[in-house]
């Protein structure tokens, strides 16, 4: 299903012609958790974006994240991994700061699939571009700061929220 969703995402942006268009964005982060529960180990993983800009300084878009962790919920850590897909909205403040919110599903694997949970995610996010080139294609490097709110239910239940950031780098075209 996400697969199909991101193509036909892809095939959209594809066929308007990108003159009609302000700015596609495609950005790609790694992300790390600052502040978590006691049951959730060391993180790792990375995280990309495809926006459209809707009109002046706002653009929707999809995100997804995938990440490894140590699921400490148990009496020892077993790895883990967390996915994450849903919609991004966006609002640039300035040129080079931008708020916004993402609205997901994450799905947790603790050691098998028999252990999974699945639950809702709402990141609310700032974001600074640090680097940034201007031209036909610009790229840039960010950082962004966020706090998510998220917890799964079902034999991998845990709480994902927390402040987070982000280090990434993106095209706009």
């Amino acid at each position: 299903m996400r697969k199909i969703f991101l193509a036909s995402m892809l095939a959209a942006a594809a066929s308007v012609p990108l003159t009609a268009m302000a700015d596609v964005h495609f950005e790609f982060g790694i992300p790390f958790q600052v502040t978590k529960k006691a049951s959730v180990g060391s993180f790792t993983g990375y995280s990309t974006a495809l926006l459209l800009d809707v009109d002046s300084g706002t653009a929707l878009g999809i995100f997804g994240e995938e990440q490894n962790y140590s699921d400490r919920s148990a009496a020892v850590g077993v790895p883990a991994t967390s996915s994450v897909f849903g919609f991004r909205i966006q609002k640039a403040v300035t040129d080079i700061v931008n708020v916004g919110m993402d609205l997901a599903e994450i799905t947790t694997v603790s050691g098998t699939a028999a252990n999974s949970g699945t639950g809702n995610l709402a990141d609310f996010f700032g974001n600074v571009k640090l680097l940034s080139t201007k031209g036909k294609i610009n790229s840039y490097l960010s950082a962004e700061m966020k706090y998510r709110t998220a917890k799964t239910s079902g034999a991998a239940a845990n709480d994902f929220s927390g402040l987070q950031l982000a280090l990434g780098a993106g095209l706009n075209f």
